[in-house]
């Protein structure tokens, strides 16, 4: 659901651009900074009156889980002893399913953020849009995203809880067909719906990791699994910025499509060689 209304929110901040350039057309690309600043501190407020950091500060019983994850639980509590500050981070690194669902986010960030970092750009430059009806005509990716994160991982929790890679497999293979053809496409009821599918099944790969990390870190360990998931996370979107870059430095848009496609084949190699190691 947090990644899900994260894709979402992506989609409002285009609009939010685009409401910013008519209301302060004067200021060019500088007016994009202000409006959805805004907004996000006014969210940060509300956040900050509203959230509370256990079930007992509302009168609640306390949470309890399941057997399963209750042994877990005590394992790495275990292992906690009187290690230092670093440990968290060696006992996370020292499992090899996080460390292979490092490796996915970091390269479905790849995707993630060479999708929305290009394809306003790609209808500009190629389809000859302006700026505002470009990131119009862009939303369909983010929202896709939204719901890609929303219901994918959900069907996973139900019929993939216990591996959750086929899942991942299924996602990439779509995003790279997709991205694949992508270039090749001029009509534009039909760019949006590829637009729509690629956010869907790519950024259902990136809700698809939490769940693992959570798994990997406990309670005890949840805050740093999931610092170090986003941390890779962004490294893979400074990476795409940084190719695909160079790749669009000589308009290049073919070889950026074929990249992506590659990204997400590494995924599915990925996925396959850490679903049969025992």
């Amino acid at each position: 659901m947090a990644n899900g209304f994260s894709g979402f929110g992506q989609a409002i901040a285009m609009i939010m651009v685009v409401i910013a350039l008519k209301i302060s057309p004067n200021l060019g690309w500088r007016s994009a900074f202000f409006l959805p600043v805004i907004v996000a501190a006014i969210v940060a407020i509300i956040y900050w009156r509203l959230t509370k950091d256990s079930p007992e500060s509302l009168g609640l019983q306390p949470f309890t889980d399941d057997a399963a994850l209750t042994q877990s639980e005590n394992e790495i509590q275990a292992s906690m002893g009187n290690h230092g500050q670093l440990y968290p981070y060696i006992y996370l690194l020292k499992s090899w399913k996080y460390d292979v669902w490092l490796v996915i986010i970091a390269l479905q960030s790849i995707v993630r953020y060479g999708l929305l970092t290009w394809i306003p750009l790609y209808f500009t430059k190629m389809l000859h849009f302006d700026v505002s009806s470009g990131l119009i005509q862009s939303l369909v990716l983010p929202i896709g995203m939204g719901f890609g994160a929303l219901f994918v991982p959900m069907l996973a929790d139900r019929y993939l809880a216990s591996n959750r890679l086929p899942a991942v497999i299924m996602c990439a293979l779509v995003g790279g067909v997709v991205a694949l053809i992508f270039p090749f496409t001029r009509n534009e009821l039909l760019i949006s719906i590829l637009l729509f599918v690629a956010g869907f099944f790519v950024y259902a790969i990136n809700g698809l990791t939490w769940a693992p990390a959570m798994e990997a870190g406990g309670r005890q360990y949840a805050a740093t699994a999931s610092g170090m998931m986003d941390f890779v996370a962004y490294i893979g979107a400074s990476v795409q910025a940084i190719i695909f870059g160079f790749t669009l430095d000589g308009n290049n848009w073919e070889l950026l499509f074929l990249i992506i496609t590659i990204v997400n084949v590494m995924m599915i190699a990925l996925a396959l060689i850490a679903g049969k190691r025992k």
